[in-house]
């Protein structure tokens, strides 16, 4: 009766404390994951509340949140790219001017030879894709390093979009079928930010529901020790090059498709916002790079600067806040990294 008595107090008081240590650890757990994981949301809040105060009448429409969803489609397309090439080691930064040169080449196909849609765009896209196959060669085969083949890669995209154009802005090659294709709305959704959202779940599905997510994974982190291991490291590696290509092309399509018209000039500019996003998006959501987080980022720094143009800020802004901001998720990347948790994927 005694031992029972005095036992059942002790066994009580240690349920009770690990009960407590275990809710302690929780609360940490919680307090750590709403500082870091979800600090890309806060600011976007922020931002929102910002731009809502300052020019309600302009920011605060239903024009204006349709614009941002439209205009920042094709950079999500393009960072999604870009992370499935990061993801396997690679660090792609010809996406940009893949872009591009698919924009002007399938308003110039269209321009020159009048046939079915769909043919001119299947015709692009198996053309860019080529052309990625032949930068993943030069990555994997010959082992040059991704980024200097890549940026090589990119002078010569922008060399032949300049070669067709002729400097000239293409705009009588894109039919009237063919804009619908990236104007208009599904069920109340820009078209291009509906294909925004099943881009970014096959991707989502890919890297994070198949064992060949987690091979693209394990490449990024260590291809030696994933070679090792069995995973054929190689035909990864080229597999996240041709994802890339693959992405760059249909976003240039789109673009073409949504603007009507096609110029040499357009596609460069989407490298800086999209590695931003990417670098971005690995500090949120997960201690990786992932899909969720990019598409956060880019949506987060597409409303800071469309905030700042309706503001009439300068058009300096634009590449000063995507600097900035590309900047500062690299630096968060690499702070992750010295506390041991560096994000799977391409080193940044």
């Amino acid at each position: 009766m005694t031992d029972t008595a005095i036992t059942a107090p002790s066994v009580t008081v240690s349920a009770a404390l690990a009960e407590t240590a275990g809710s302690g650890a929780l609360r940490n757990a919680s307090r750590k994951v709403f500082r870091t994981e979800f600090t890309a949301l806060y600011v976007w809040v922020l931002i929102i509340g910002w731009f809502s105060l300052r020019i309600p009448d302009t920011f605060l429409s239903t024009t204006t949140m349709r614009i941002i969803m439209s205009d920042s489609a094709v950079t999500g397309i393009l960072a999604l790219g870009a992370l499935i090439a990061f993801s396997t080691g690679s660090i792609d930064l010809s996406f940009g001017a893949m872009a591009g040169f698919s924009m002007v080449l399938v308003a110039k196909l269209g321009e020159l030879y009048h046939v079915n849609t769909i043919l001119i765009c299947l015709a692009t896209f198996a053309i860019c894709l080529g052309i990625g196959g032949i930068t993943s060669v030069i990555v994997v085969r010959y082992k040059v390093p991704s980024m200097i083949a890549t940026l090589g890669m990119a002078s010569v995209l922008l060399g032949l979009a300049k070669a067709i154009t002729s400097g000239a802005t293409i705009s009588g090659g894109t039919s009237t079928t063919f804009q619908a294709f990236g104007r208009g709305t599904f069920f109340g959704l820009p078209r291009s930010f509906c294909y925004l959202v099943v881009a970014g779940a096959v991707v989502w599905y890919i890297l994070e529901m198949l064992p060949t997510g987690r091979r693209m994974f394990a490449t990024g982190a260590n291809t030696e020790a994933a070679r090792l291991a069995g995973v054929r490291t190689s035909r990864i590696q080229v597999g996240g090059l041709l994802g890339s290509a693959a992405l760059a092309s249909f976003a240039g399509i789109v673009l073409a498709a949504k603007v009507g018209l096609a110029s040499d000039s357009v596609g460069p500019p989407f490298l800086l916002p999209a590695v931003a996003a990417v670098f971005l998006g690995s500090t949120q959501i997960k201690h990786r790079i992932n899909v969720l987080g990019t598409l956060i980022a880019v949506y987060v720094l597409a409303t800071g600067i469309k905030g700042l143009q309706l503001s009439g800020a300068a058009s300096w802004v634009e590449d000063f806040f995507n600097g900035a901001a590309l900047l500062i998720a690299v630096t968060l990347a690499f702070r992750r990294q010295r506390q041991g948790t560096r994000p799977q994927g391409a080193q940044p």
